[in-house]
């Protein structure tokens, strides 16, 4: 019998029927969470969607055998015997074919569901792979011009106001440049180093306007337990005693091996045994840090622990699971142990979160640095402190000669356990490095094990990684190491795994990630194991604790595939004058539309990312009654919004490149319409376009060229007529330039998006008061010298006109922070 249709609580998206089964083979008794919708005896209750209940049959009293299931009066389940009364409806049932009907029809919708987690997990994690990897390369790419803004920013805020100016020609190579360099990072590792307790210890705490908790060294479990209080309050550690932290754990660092080499005691009678704990990737999510703590207990000299890198980055808290870290390290220093994770680095800490987290946290006018002698410098010297206390970090572990952690994987080369010991470590992470030491550094932080459920491509030695650095490496790898080492197993990190841990490589190899319901979007658990004196580990899965607002994973799925498809816009957005080029090849008939195979092979070869993109094709692009994509229209959607921000700048730009084009289309509209046409079919197609623009004013970018023929392409068709072409070349220059605003400049927007991470954080080395605002001179001479590595500069007049609406009450400072975080991309 069918006794509900409608909402349930339990899940708010459509409607549920609720069915009675006559056999004990349902799921509950009409009542879920806590509330009743019907009621049954126990496992005679069913909730399925409405589209896995049919009727067959004679149909109902007045012969309509139909089935609709938009109307709560004709609900009826599959059947063919005993006919049934239920709101003056005839049902034919027959127990066994409608149970079975239903519980198959159930598996399937369960399969489906299931088939889209995985499906989502995968491309995300495909992405985020990808996401790393162009962090990466745009990192390298910005780097040299990153060190020139160093030596800039040295004599900058010395108030040498002239020094852009004068050395606005000189090579990033120069000799004096590097020397300048070269004093910066000995002066701010020497700062370190001369750092006493002492100096630290005279810094006078404000009350007036810090009401956090307060630290006393030596230090006591107490007073960590009010710290780690005042955390869950989202109360921040004042900057001195975050300083003595970092300070303090950094020298007991210092003194341990590259290699750390872990005993567990034996039990002792009549005590309880030592146990160590594996803690993998937690990425600033300080409410899984405090799970595993009520789940496994807080360190403590019985209840070891090593955790295993990526402490910070994507998350929001950050600073305060470096505080705890470190906090519990200096307590127990032989109960707690870390090893050094990818994202312990300036490179990534620059452009994945961590330092834009810090400075913010501890910026000259936040409550956490208020001193009675404040120090505008303050957050610099904090920061600085944290990546050296990084650079001391250990690189892996050895637990009782047995099993071997580290954050990443395994070796482009026969490595031995010797070879790690000897690693120089104390430095930022090499990449890409041309030694032996320097690959096998690389290789401890980023390598992944092949093949996993994510990515089941198979593999049994090594091949180059997706990441862009370390390497991907098989079971054989994995094999060789551990013979060659005396090992009988290998644990790392690193990756994002579905059940919070994953056995691979038969069973040498075990990942584990602790980071559960990843960056918020994912619905993996988190995990970690456990090892006694006898090395038989012990895995325990868990979610986190929820501290805020409590999202279902079907809410989590839905919020993972937006994030996919958005990621995907980007690229998209980034590559869309590529992808408008192939597919024009591809359009034979010059309709302006492809076949779906054609749309993502397209996506395939030009993004370079093996993505389902068929499987995402109904959010992604809208298919005809042919089942054709018109690609003009898919790469329309994707818009860069630039914030609330005046335009002039993009006007500027407009106006005079029209003026270009406007010149060179003159007022014999079907003369200029023929040059274009150079085959003569009565169409310009669009390599037509690129051609005579190019042959009539190559200073005129593809980028440009692009949007122009996009704004005269009205029909989507991915051509260009006669009335389209004469429409936009009214013989009136100013009708050409109101109808191409905001289109000429998707050069410029596309730029300044793409790299707004790597942007940002060079203005922010600029911002010495943290406020978010720099010079316009400042401005100008940093976006000069950004500019210069995009592969189509930026002109001097575009940036000029940029500054020039940025200072929107012209007072000579731009609030370059608020412009570039209010970038987005909507489609």
């Amino acid at each position: 019998n069918v006794r509900y249709f409608g909402k349930c609580k339990f899940n708010q998206e459509g409607l549920w029927v609720g069915v009675e089964l006559d056999q004990d083979k349902g799921k509950n008794n009409g009542s879920i969470q806590g509330v009743s919708y019907f009621s049954c005896k126990d496992n005679h209750g069913l909730f399925i969607r409405p589209e896995c209940v049919r009727r067959q049959g004679r149909g109902d009293e007045h012969g309509d055998t139909s089935m609709d299931i938009g109307r709560e009066e004709k609900l009826g389940v599959n059947g063919s015997q005993s006919p049934r009364r239920k709101k003056g409806i005839d049902i034919e049932l027959n127990h066994d074919s409608a149970s079975l009907l239903i519980q198959t029809t159930y598996r399937k919708y369960m399969a489906k569901k299931e088939v889209d987690k995985l499906m989502a997990v995968r491309t995300w994690n495909i992405l985020d792979n990808h996401n790393e990897e162009e962090i990466l390369r745009k990192g390298k790419k910005f780097g040299r011009v990153s060190k020139q803004l160093q030596a800039e920013t040295s004599y900058y805020n010395d108030d040498h106001d002239d020094f852009f100016e004068e050395h606005e020609n000189e090579s990033i190579d120069s000799d004096e440049n590097a020397k300048t360099i070269e004093k910066l990072q000995q002066e701010a590792a020497q700062a370190v180093e001369k750092m006493t307790d002492e100096e630290l210890d005279q810094l006078q705490v404000d009350n007036k306007y810090y009401s956090g908790p307060h630290l006393k060294f030596p230090l006591t479990l107490s007073n960590i337990k009010e710290m780690l209080e005042a955390f869950t309050n989202d109360q921040l550690l004042h900057y001195k005693y975050f300083m003595q932290l970092l300070l303090r754990a950094k020298r007991l660092f210092d003194e341990e091996e590259t290699l750390q080499e872990i005993t567990i005691p034996e039990p002792e009678p009549g005590k309880n045994p030592i146990r160590l704990t594996l803690v993998g990737d937690t990425h600033g999510q300080l409410q899984d840090l405090f799970t595993i703590f009520n789940i496994n207990g807080s360190p403590s000299e019985h209840n070891w622990y090593l955790f295993n890198g990526d402490f910070v980055d994507r998350g929001k808290k950050g600073c305060e699971i470096i505080a705890t870290l470190m906090a519990f390290k200096i307590l127990y220093p032989n109960s707690v142990f870390l090893n050094r994770g990818n994202h312990e680095a300036r490179a990534q800490n620059a452009w994945m979160g961590y330092e834009e987290e810090l400075l913010s946290k501890y910026g000259k006018n936040k409550s956490t640095v208020r001193m009675l002698d404040v120090d505008i410098h303050s957050s610099l010297k904090l920061y600085t402190l944290n990546m050296a206390m990084f650079d001391s970090l250990p690189l892996c572990a050895l637990i009782q000669k047995r099993v071997f952690v580290c954050h990443g994987g395994l070796f482009r080369n026969k490595v031995s356990l010797n070879h790690l010991r000897k690693i120089n470590r104390k430095r930022e992470p090499p990449l890409e490095g041309y030694s032996m030491e320097d690959k096998i550094y690389e290789d401890l932080l980023w390598s992944d094990p092949r093949p996993t459920s994510t990515y089941p491509r198979p593999l049994e030695e090594r091949r180059a990684s997706d990441r862009g650095a370390g390497c991907e490496f098989g079971y054989k790898v994995t094999d060789q190491f551990c013979a060659h080492n005396q090992v009988a197993l290998v644990v790392r990190s690193h990756e994002c795994v579905p059940e919070g841990f994953e056995v691979l490589h038969n069973g040498r190899l075990i990942t584990i990630f602790s980071a559960s319901r990843y960056c918020g979007t994912q619905t993996n658990k988190g995990a970690f194991m456990n090892f006694g004196h006898d090395l038989q580990p012990e895995i325990e899965q868990f979610y986190a604790l929820a501290n805020n607002t409590f999202l279902s994973d079907e809410e989590r799925q839905v919020k993972l595939v937006s994030d996919t498809i958005h990621r995907i816009f980007e690229y998209v957005t980034d590559k869309r004058l590529d992808l408008y080029w192939y597919f024009t090849q591809n359009d034979v008939e010059h309709s302006g539309t492809v076949s779906r195979v054609d749309w993502s092979s397209g996506l395939t070869s030009v993004l370079g990312l093996q993505l389902p993109y068929l499987y995402y094709q109904n959010e992604l692009a809208e298919v005809d009654e042919m089942g054709l994509v018109n690609y003009s229209k898919f790469l329309s959607r994707p818009q860069i919004h630039m914030g609330d921000r005046d335009s002039s700048w993009q006007d500027a730009i407009v106006k005079r490149v029209c003026k270009k084009l406007y010149a060179l289309v003159g007022d014999d509209m079907e003369k200029a319409y023929r040059q274009f046409d150079t085959n003569d079919d009565g169409i310009i197609q669009f390599q037509e376009f690129i051609e005579m623009i190019k042959r009539l004013d190559n200073s005129i970018t593809d980028e440009q060229i692009y949007e122009l023929m996009r704004s005269m392409d009205v029909n989507d068709d991915a051509h260009i007529d006669y009335n389209e072409f004469a429409e936009k070349f009214k013989l009136d220059q100013a009708n050409v330039e109101s109808t191409l605003t905001h289109k000429i400049v998707e050069k410029v927007s596309n730029l300044l998006y793409q790299n707004r991470i790597q942007i940002e954080h060079a203005f922010r080395s600029l911002d010495v008061e943290g406020n978010g605002f720099v010079t316009r001179e400042g401005f100008l001479a940093r976006m000069k010298r950004i500019s210069s590595v995009f592969e189509t500069p930026l002109t001097t007049i575009e940036i000029e006109e940029l500054a020039n609406a940025l200072d929107t009450n012209a007072d000579g400072k731009i609030d370059y922070k608020e412009f570039f975080q209010g970038m987005s991309i909507t489609y």
